[in-house]
């Protein structure tokens, strides 16, 4: 078994930074990080071997495999408005792109509408309509009435995908835009289109089906037809692997897919949305019983401010770590220019010009330091029966412990302010490297350096 401290992974490149001039912590900090990644660089698969689809779930219940049994780490972007908004060319650059990148995944909207920023009609960008009729005496579409040229052009963006070895998170109907469509087509017309979809896509293999977005408002009368989507889906296509994003705010708690009851019966993937310290949430999927893997669907987005924590690349790469080292299966990075891919050519506004960011070129350094390893067998130390030295009680004291015999805690800072020549006094470590502990004092001295250092490298 393998395990590590949640959340250790921005703030222990930081430390190392900050302890260049403390021998004592740059030796502890060194060695624990060397020993624990030798210690489980054991290959997850081949590398570099591309995935066989369709994903399914491991043998523990807390992670996807594909069809070889090779564990699968979810390195996810969000395109979402990619079929109505981008040519097939444009589509092909986008993939080409993320793939360089080390992404694996692409969250998309089958259907998208001015929620994702998509024209309120639902159109591509070159005017074909999803649906060929409205319901009578309205300007709803219906749902029954799909129109082939759109599905199409849907088919051969999803190959594009497939053709760059992505697994496809496909929403058949975010509920943002299309909540108050699948409202005014009733259960069974919302059920219906879901066949259509079962039968269109079982045989696709990359594909899971992601329901929701920002799905907020989870009555019984939304749930009937937004659930109806995906039962009807389920007629058909038995191969694929569901999940829902429900909606959470800026001032609201994490959401989870099993936070509702009656999606629980179609849900195999846990679906983590939040924009507080995401180790909260990857715990509570992880501590889900019966175990599901659980992934961060969505969080802080890079360039927008929405996120508690801030989105800098430095608290991008907190995020990230924070999510792999509590249990979960993968995450869904986002980029405010490329999930709605601004129509304008504005130098200002163009994704074209923020695809090769911080923010996206940190995933490659991330899979490359994961991939490989058995991140997988990531245990969480929730009863700190490891880490016994310089805890804090709150909601950040997330600990996890490193190989065979290295601890790691990844603390929390109080707002103190020590120098890293002060920090060096007092153990850090055991003798033997058996231990590595927190010491408030080191830690806050590493995090003034780290924030300097963090406040240059914006400028």
């Amino acid at each position: 078994m393998i395990t590590l401290i949640p959340g250790i992974g921005s703030r222990f490149a930081r430390a190392f930074l900050a302890s260049m001039n403390c021998p004592q912590a740059r030796l502890a900090l060194v060695g624990a990080l060397l020993l624990a990644f030798i210690g489980s660089a054991v290959m997850a698969g081949p590398l570099g071997a591309e995935p066989v689809f369709p994903v399914k779930i491991g043998p523990t219940g807390r992670y996807l495999v594909d069809q070889n049994g090779v564990p699968f780490l979810i390195a996810g972007e969000s395109p979402q408005a990619m079929i109505g908004n981008l040519s097939e060319a444009e589509a092909e650059m986008f993939l080409a792109n993320r793939k360089a990148h080390g992404f694996n995944t692409v969250l998309i909207d089958l259907l998208c509408a001015t929620y994702t920023g998509c024209r309120d009609d639902g159109s591509t960008f070159d005017g074909i309509l999803p649906f060929t009729q409205q319901l009578s005496s309205t300007s709803v579409p219906d749902l029954t009435t799909p129109n082939e040229a759109y599905f199409a052009r849907a088919d051969r963006i999803l190959a594009l995908a497939a053709q760059y070895g992505f697994l496809v998170l496909l929403d058949p109907a975010e509920t943002g835009s299309w909540l108050s469509v699948l409202r005014a087509n009733g259960a069974d017309r919302a059920r219906q289109f879901g066949r259509y979809l079962g039968q269109r896509y079982a045989n696709v293999a990359h594909l899971v089906w992601f329901h929701g977005n920002d799905y907020g408002d989870t009555s019984e009368e939304n749930d009937e037809v937004v659930t109806a989507v995906a039962l009807g889906i389920k007629e058909f296509d038995t191969r694929h692997l569901h999940t829902v994003l429900f909606n959470t705010s800026f001032d609201s708690p994490p959401v989870l897919s099993t936070d509702n009851p009656r999606w629980l019966s179609i849900v195999d993937l846990n679906a983590a949305y939040t924009y507080h310290a995401t180790h909260e949430v990857a715990l509570r999927g992880y501590d889900y019983a019966p175990p599901m893997p659980v992934f961060l669907a969505e969080s802080g987005y890079e360039f927008e401010d929405i996120a508690v924590l801030g989105t800098a690349p430095r608290n991008l790469r907190a995020q990230e770590y924070w999510t792999l080292l509590s249990g979960a299966s993968g995450q869904v990075y986002g980029n405010r220019y490329t999930w709605p891919f601004s129509l304008t050519r504005n130098p200002d506004q163009s994704w074209q010009d923020r695809l090769d960011t911080p923010g996206a070129v940190q995933i490659a350094h991330l899979m490359a330091l994961f991939a490989p390893r058995r991140w997988y067998d990531l245990v969480p130390d929730q009863a700190h029966t490891l880490v016994t030295a310089g805890l804090r009680a709150g909601r950040a004291n997330a600990r996890w412990h490193i190989g065979d015999g290295i601890r790691a805690h990844r603390p929390d800072t109080d707002g103190r302010h020590e120098s890293a020549e002060r920090a060096c006094h007092g153990p850090m470590v055991r003798p033997g490297l058996r231990e590595f502990r927190y010491d408030p004092r080191l830690a806050t001295g590493q995090f003034r350096l780290a924030r300097l250092r963090d406040a240059r490298e914006q400028r």
